[in-house]
């Protein structure tokens, strides 16, 4: 019953920290609505072609931070849960996923969640993120294709991450290869390609 209940309250934070949503937050600041301009995707891009590069960056920043504080959470509070914890651990991005795309304190109006799920693989390798982040910083700043970049980024975390080593940091293990953390990234991948391929009414065909 314990874990039922602990597995409850790990869906629901992952969804409540998921809907937080930073292009819609900052445009508040100024009076408007993110989705009323351009391809009304409250999302890095759209943010920086109608507010320019420093917000759009300040949007990209809090939306990998918020995927990467909400998941890393989640990781440490899945000790409390033993029947689910794997389940958990490759589910639990999912969901924060899916509080970016539907968010509840948006209307339910969301974004594809490119920035998210960096912040969720971010959370999977820690020191690889550490080790990219100022490269991947570099880059964007001097392309500004969030879109491209954050993709690179994925592949990047994810391939620092099927080679065997391990690490501690605070409390937490780390173990590599961890099949479950690059099944949630592979996961999370398909779920930003379906929601930006109806968001923006592309086909694969």
């Amino acid at each position: 019953m314990l874990d039922i209940l602990n597995t409850i309250f790990l869906i629901v934070f992952a969804y409540l920290g998921g809907s937080l949503v930073w292009a819609n937050i900052i445009t508040k600041f100024y009076k408007k609505e993110i989705t009323d301009f351009g391809t009304n995707n409250p999302g890095t891009a759209n943010f920086t072609r109608e507010f320019g590069l420093s917000g759009g960056f300040l949007v990209f920043l809090g939306d990998v931070f918020t995927g990467f504080v909400v998941f890393t959470i989640c990781i440490y509070l899945t000790s409390n849960v033993e029947e689910f914890k794997t389940l958990l651990v490759i589910t639990l991005p999912c969901f924060i996923l899916l509080g970016t795309f539907f968010p509840v304190y948006f209307k339910f109006r969301g974004g594809t969640g490119l920035a998210k799920c960096i912040g969720v693989s971010c959370a999977i390798n820690p020191l690889a993120f550490l080790i990219l982040f100022p490269i991947i910083l570099i880059v964007t700043l001097k392309t500004k294709a969030f879109a491209v970049v954050g993709a690179l980024f994925i592949i990047l975390i994810v391939f620092s991450s099927i080679t065997k080593y391990q690490y501690n940091l605070m409390d937490l293990k780390y173990t590599y290869p961890d099949l479950q953390g690059l099944f949630a990234v592979a996961l999370c991948g398909v779920m930003v390609l379906l929601k930006g391929m109806h968001q923006y009414k592309l086909r694969l065909y």
